[in-house]
């Protein structure tokens, strides 16, 4: 049984849980990171599917940028933000954005 099961908004708490629910000591953050990734490519394949050019800078910079050293990550956040400028649309998936994901 879910141990958040009733709480509003559903879909957020039910991330919120599956989220919690992968391991992750100080430093062990790959199952996390790997969960996060999938959640990216299965959102991006759906705007593919929908005739879109799905543009998801967290797939891509995390490739090559480290986002443990400060300078890379606010790099990474800067290139983001300059191919979000040449889309026509933005599309947001869930019901709510972290404080992050404002500035980003």
């Amino acid at each position: 049984m879910k141990v958040l099961q009733g709480l509003e908004p559903a879909s957020v708490f039910g991330f919120f849980e599956e989220i919690c629910s992968i391991p992750h000591g100080s430093g062990n953050t790959r199952q996390i990171s790997d969960y996060l990734v999938e959640f990216a490519r299965k959102y991006a394949r759906f705007a593919y599917e929908k005739g879109c050019l799905p543009v998801a800078p967290h797939l891509y910079f995390p490739q090559f940028l480290k986002e443990s050293d400060v300078q890379e990550r606010m790099a990474g956040i800067q290139f983001g933000l300059s191919l979000l400028k040449e889309c026509r649309e933005v599309w947001v998936f869930g019901e709510m954005m972290s404080t992050n994901g404002c500035g980003q």
